[in-house]
């Protein structure tokens, strides 16, 4: 194969590792509306009515985490105080490889991540090479922060954990 046919699919691990994150970002969300009925001290359908029409993860994340900060002596909110800055760094990896370009270093054989090509007022167009480890941490950081917070929100039917158990 040529240089400059390089592919994605030469990179099985970069695709396995792209499409975890975002996995673990779909299912974190589901953690997320637990945390806010919680917080909200409302049931999960009273709660959902609001949460399912705020259509960004990230104010999503962010209500949530203030709501927190209102409440930083009950155990959720110190967990997601905790746990704030994990998330919100995984958050911002997915979304810059959900809305990211890709391309190729053919000399080194490189998954490159081409960020703010396609945007204004982003900033300007930077390139980075895509690590797996890097993107396996984030999702790994919310597998830990999903799994303290679930334990203290219980199994709500919105969390993942109640999904897999229940069928659904």
């Amino acid at each position: 194969m040529a240089e400059s046919e390089f592919t994605l699919s030469e990179r099985p691990d970069i695709s396995m590792t792209v499409g975890g994150l975002i996995m673990a970002v779909a299912n974190f969300e589901a953690t997320l509306m637990g945390c806010f009925a919680t917080l909200l001290d409302q049931p999960v359908r009273i709660a959902a009515a609001i949460f399912e029409n705020i259509n960004n993860i990230s104010a999503r994340a962010g209500i949530v985490f203030d709501l927190a900060e209102l409440q930083p002596d009950t155990p959720l909110g110190s967990a997601l105080i905790t746990h704030k800055d994990k998330i919100s760094a995984a958050l911002r990896m997915r979304n810059r490889v959900a809305h990211g370009l890709y391309g190729f270093d053919e000399d080194n054989r490189q998954v490159l991540l081409l960020e703010n090509y396609l945007v204004k007022g982003k900033g300007p167009p930077k390139s980075s090479v895509l690590e797996p480890k890097i993107l396996e941490a984030h999702a790994q950081d919310l597998s830990d922060a999903a799994v303290a917070l679930t334990n203290l929100i219980g199994d709500t039917d919105m969390t993942p954990r109640h999904r897999q158990k229940n069928g659904g």
